[in-house]
């Protein structure tokens, strides 16, 4: 159930990169996802995913699978307790044929609760999700949009993309905590960051990103992982996490909840903290109604898809943490 908006609340965490968005007229009313996962998080028992434009959710003990929107949906991501979505609109009329309504909810109380809705041209319009406690920030080919607190209209900034970048089809979006940089990745691109003020962006390199999720102890940071390494990018700095093993396979995604940073790979779990790493090979795939998943630690669970950032020709999870 989908209820309207109520101006005073703000709001998770984008825990791997996921595919291509999807579109708003894809089918996928029934929420049967098998391996075309696009992203996803964990929150409360629940798995809640996104691909073939529906969002839905799968409980872990019961295995029911329950489809909350059925189409349209772009991004899913989760911001203290609760799960937000990105929607463009489709059943929705435009002022003109080129333009499209977009909207972003957040689930609380047993139901989706809809913030004012966005106009925006189709062709650049918001693709992904990053949150924080400054509220929503939309990210598009040419814009990113913000929501103030108490806030009742969408704020637009034209993005300055760098040389070579046309800003379409991010694979993952993440922000800082206090909502003053987006970072950005395509399918095995490198590293942007994007300053929300400004409207600026500025390639960070340090090679292909398979993975992005918000600092939960770190309010200006995201957390980066590389093939081979796991990073903090901080502002237009990105330096190694202390402690981090020597990864015995290439990670396909990070996540964190509170003092833990995980990461995947193809093999195993990595649970990185207090200064200690432990690597926890993978239990067999199981089914959870048309998914397959695997739970190497009761936090954690990872979903096999074949729109995962670093699945090439076959299946890689994606990394989902959550109480």
């Amino acid at each position: 159930m989908i209820r309207p908006a109520r101006p005073a609340v703000l709001i998770g965490l984008l825990l791997a990169l996921s595919g291509a968005p999807a579109l708003a007229n894809d089918p996928g009313a029934d929420g049967l996802f098998g391996r075309d996962v696009r992203g996803g998080v964990a929150l409360k028992g629940r798995i809640w995913l996104h691909g073939l434009g529906a969002l839905a959710w799968f409980d872990l003990a019961t295995h029911v699978r329950h489809v909350e929107i059925p189409n349209g949906v772009l991004d899913a991501a989760k911001w203290n307790g609760e799960v937000w979505a990105l929607r463009r609109r489709a059943d929705l009329p435009a002022p003109d044929p080129s333009r499209s309504r977009y909207s972003a909810y957040y689930w609380r109380g047993g139901g989706f609760f809809e913030l004012p809705p966005l106009t925006a041209k189709t062709a650049d319009g918001p693709q992904k999700l990053a949150m924080s406690a400054a509220g929503p920030r939309l990210v598009g080919r040419g814009a990113i949009w913000s929501l103030p607190r108490n806030g009742s209209r969408w704020s637009e900034r034209a993005v300055r993309w760098p040389k070579g970048e046309s800003g379409r089809d991010f694979a993952a979006a993440a922000a800082s905590a206090d909502g003053r940089s987006v970072y950005l990745a395509h399918k095995g691109g490198p590293l942007i960051r994007l300053d929300t003020a400004s409207g600026r962006a500025a390639g960070l390199g340090g090679g292909p990103v398979v993975g992005l999720a918000q600092d939960p102890k770190q309010p200006a940071c995201v957390l980066v992982a590389y093939a081979d390494r796991l990073a903090r990018a901080c502002g237009a700095e990105v330096k190694p996490i202390p402690a981090t093993p020597a990864f015995a396979e290439p990670l396909t995604g990070v996540a964190a909840e509170g003092d833990v940073v995980w990461a995947a790979s193809r093999a195993a779990a990595y649970r990185v903290t207090g200064g200690k790493a432990e690597r926890l090979p993978l239990p067999a795939w199981t089914p959870l109604t048309d998914l397959e998943i695997s739970r190497p630690a009761p936090e954690a669970v990872l979903v096999l898809s074949n729109l995962s950032a670093h699945a090439a020709d076959t299946p890689a999870p994606l990394l989902l943490t959550g109480p």
